[in-house]
């Protein structure tokens, strides 16, 4: 079984993190999903992806000097 992603990104050029606020499931009586209070440090560099099931993640640029470049597929 593998997990439903909404984006994908390639890291084209540079380095740098991401942070993104996952969702975290309680599971008891009934069930609820909630965004994490903290957002968790992913970090990446060229020829990485960068795979999110939530929207929302903020990119951070690791360079002064060099740019990062991403591109994004997307599902409906």
């Amino acid at each position: 079984m593998t997990a439903e992603l909404d984006k994908i990104e390639y890291v084209i050029s540079g380095h740098g993190y991401s942070m993104h606020w996952e969702v975290k499931p309680e599971i008891a009586e009934n069930y609820h999903a909630r965004d994490a209070k903290q957002p968790a440090r992913h970090e990446f560099t060229a020829g990485d992806y960068v795979c999110s099931k939530e929207h929302g993640p903020q990119h951070f640029n690791g360079s002064n000097e060099e740019p990062l470049m991403l591109v994004t597929a997307q599902t409906d």
